[in-house]
């Protein structure tokens, strides 16, 4: 190593050593020639290399093949990163899997945290499998109850309700969650925005875990509304087995004409309801919305509507006008509203409404209660679907809905929380359920709310109905993921989407809606529109899976259409693998890591003959692969470098620190300047959610309990270390002129 000047350091700096270390020549350090296999073992290494190498375990006996790669995929990214989340498609099995990751984790210590509906169902699971589960619902951690403090996994099932920090179970659970390892499992990581992905993820991961592929932080990352092929790191996607879902066959009814608004709909869409723009906006979308559901939804709303302006006039009476929380209390009921609370500033929590729109109500409520007592075009719609006599399931939005359907169609089942029942009959929600569940018997159709849309097995059926339009693509999937899962009773499942009047629609926006919402997990890359940069490199090691693989850093030569250079890169940091790079260089010394063309490579060099090529070949060819991997170390380092661009959190425990490492040596308390330095790397190094709120507690610690703090936070497992590069296989395609057949 030679400075300037002709001086050598006979062992350098550590930390110029670790700049060298990203403007190194790779090619005199690490890309040589090493051992000739045939090349469609060298390929499949290349492929496999594309993801972290799963963890040697044995998997249970109930997975199925591509169960077990998945189990073993997750126990490796938990080792590496303390989480990983399953995003597979409802109905794929999902909890079998998380069920197999439990049986298998080292620690037989793991707790679930599942939704309060679905604690019968893992109980039951577990139970049967013979694996020991301690589990809690998301609605005891919301009421500050938490597993045991020797809990070491943490099993989340339908995580995407942890998706919003402001949230009471988000911040209980944050802090908990700090040195365990969590599975996060979902079919919909991405309901409104790609930052759900990103809240979720930091409950177990650091902000900096993709450094080495050259993401300073995976939520800044997606904040942008960007994907980047390394999430592939960190979530695990991959495609369902052919045959293992049913197909899906949709029906659009319209079940009315596209004539004029009737009179209720001009005095609603007249209704002043608020001076504040935002209140205005997101009252008339529950007025909208209840009326997408049904008549009697929209009476009830605007009966609950009615008293909440009585309650108003009171408050003003009293001087004061309604909190944000006394709002809610309205829009409560259509949960799925609260996407819209981003447009009411907060600032002073307060939600005044305009009390003149309670005559213009009473007249709407009585032209309602006409309308309500005449036939009604939807219902007989339904009716007619139903006629049929096929198993099925009847989706809403609204308990209003459902209690007029089930007041209507007396012979249904229906299901509103943990109230169920038939007809006018009350039975226990789990027997009601069960019903519907393989090998179930009794009534042919379910009316429900969304409380059934998320982790019930209800296969019994054939036939999914959105009565009304959700609020998000996720609540779409979940729903016909209660019906088009493994075990499904036929090998089609039919879609029926009750299509509203234009009118309606142009008010209501909510087809709009969920199209611009469909779209944000595609950009972002988080789609099966988006294959890949969602599960491309799970995909392609999946297709090498059972063929002979060359060890590390083989190489082979092949014939091929043109001349291009496949080549995979193994990232480290000290002597751990933390990634990998995948991509071809062409015959003009271009890097080219589109998802397709690295597929195909792979796909064609299996299926090639081997050849010999003379040794300066191979030279020319690294000479070509040197700048890019050059460039793929500065790009991880200096990704490492970003990604500690300080929080405000962490700069003001800095300061703190400062002044506190001034006071302790002029006392010379090496025990403090000890407890301090530690204090000053956890500030400075990637934080999850639940470290970045111990930042926080620790700069406003008192002086007192300071050093106490400091000296209960966790060791850093994986320190900050320079990202090193080495050749995991390479794969050179030369054209039939240029090459010497091997065989």
């Amino acid at each position: 190593m030679r400075m300037t000047g002709g001086r050598c350091w006979e062992r350098a700096p550590t930390i110029v050593a670790e700049v060298l270390l990203a403007v190194a020549d790779p090619l005199a350090l690490w890309l040589r020639v090493g051992p000739v296999s045939d090349p469609a073992s060298v390929a499949s290494a290349i492929a496999r290399s594309a993801v972290t190498p799963p963890a040697t375990i044995s998997a249970p006996a109930w997975l199925r093949p591509e169960q077990r790669t998945a189990c073993a995929t997750l126990l490796a990214v938990i080792r590496r990163h303390h989480g990983a989340l399953l995003a597979d498609a409802t109905g794929t099995g999902k909890t079998f899997v998380a069920l197999a990751v439990a049986a298998t984790y080292p620690s037989r210590t793991v707790a679930a945290l599942v939704p309060a509906t679905l604690r019968h169902q893992w109980t039951t699971r577990a139970a049967a499998l013979g694996v020991d589960l301690d589990i809690h619902s998301h609605e005891a951690v919301s009421r500050g109850q938490l597993p045991g403090a020797a809990t070491r996994l943490v099993i989340i099932d339908e995580s995407h309700r942890f998706r919003h920090p402001e949230t009471r179970r988000y911040r209980v659970l944050a802090p908990w969650l700090t040195g365990r390892d969590t599975l996060f499992l979902t079919a919909t990581p991405i309901v409104n925005d790609p930052q759900d992905l990103a809240h979720q993820l930091l409950l177990a991961v650091r902000h900096d875990a993709l450094t080495p592929f050259g993401v300073p932080s995976f939520p800044t990352m997606l904040a942008s509304g960007r994907g980047h092929p390394a999430l592939g790191d960190l979530v695990v996607a991959r495609e369902s087995p052919a045959g293992c879902l049913p197909g899906r066959r949709h029906l659009v009814i319209r079940w009315s004409g596209d004539g004029p608004a009737p009179a209720w709909a001009e005095i609603v869409e007249s209704l002043a309801l608020s001076p504040v723009p935002g209140i205005a906006e997101l009252i008339r979308s529950v007025l909208w919305t209840a009326a997408g559901s049904s008549l009697a939804a929209l009476a009830g709303t605007i009966a609950r509507y009615a008293a909440l302006l009585d309650h108003a006039a009171d408050a003003r009476a009293a001087g004061r006008v309604l909190t944000r929380g006394e709002l809610r209390a309205f829009t409560g009921p259509l949960g799925g509203q609260l996407a819209m609370w981003e447009l009411i500033a907060p600032e002073g929590g307060t939600a005044d409404l305009d009390l003149s729109d309670r005559e213009l109500l009473t007249t709407a409520r009585s032209l309602l209660a006409h309308e309500l007592s005449s036939k009604d075009p939807k219902l007989e719609a339904l009716r007619t679907l139903l006629a049929d006599g096929r198993p099925t399931i009847v989706f809403t939005g609204s308990v209003e809905t459902v209690r007029y359907l089930r007041r209507r169609l007396p012979g249904a089942a229906w299901c509103t929380g943990e109230a169920a029942g038939t007809g006018h009959l009350r039975a226990p929600r789990n027997v009601i359920l069960s019903a519907f569940a393989p090998g179930g018997s009794g009534p042919l159709t379910l009316i429900t709310t969304d409380i059934a849309a998320e982790g019930l097995d209800l296969q019994r059926a054939v036939r999914v109905v959105h009565f009304d339009l959700p609020w998000t693509p996720m609540r779409i999937r979940q729903r016909e993921g209660r019906v088009a899962r493994m075990g499904a009773a036929r090998p089609e499942v039919e879609v029926v989407w009750f299509r509203p009047p234009d009118w309606l629609d142009q008010k209501e926006r909510r087809a709009a809606r969920l199209r611009h919402k469909a779209r944000m997990p595609a950009q972002a890359g988080l789609s099966e529109r988006a294959p890949e940069l969602w599960r491309w490199r799970h995909d392609l090691a999946r297709r090498s899976e059972g063929t002979d693989t060359a060890p590390v850093g083989h190489c082979a030569a092949a014939i091929g259409a043109r001349p291009e250079l496949l080549i995979s890169f193994e990232l480290h940091a000290g002597a751990e693998r933390v990634g990998s790079a995948l991509g071809i260089v062409t015959g003009t010394g271009e890097w080219v890591d589109d998802p397709g063309a690295i597929t195909a490579a792979v796909a064609a060099a299996r299926a090639s003959r081997s050849v010999t090529i003379p040794p300066a070949m191979w030279r020319t060819w690294l000479e070509r692969a040197t700048p890019h991997a050059r460039r793929l170390l500065k790009h991880g380092n200096d990704a490492r470098w970003a990604a500690a661009e300080l929080h405000p959190d962490a700069r003001a425990l800095l300061r703190r620190l400062k002044r506190e490492a001034s006071d302790a040596a002029r006392r010379r308390d090496s025990r403090a300047l000890a407890a301090i330095e530690k204090g000053c790397i956890f500030a400075t190094r990637g934080h999850t959610a639940g470290e970045l709120m111990q930042v926080a507690e620790l700069a406003m610690t008192p002086k007192v309990d300071l050093l106490r703090g400091l000296a209960k936070l966790q060791e850093d497992a994986h320190p900050p270390q320079p990202i090193v590069l080495s050749v995991g296989g390479m794969l050179l395609c030369v054209p039939a002129n240029r090459a010497t057949d091997n065989e």
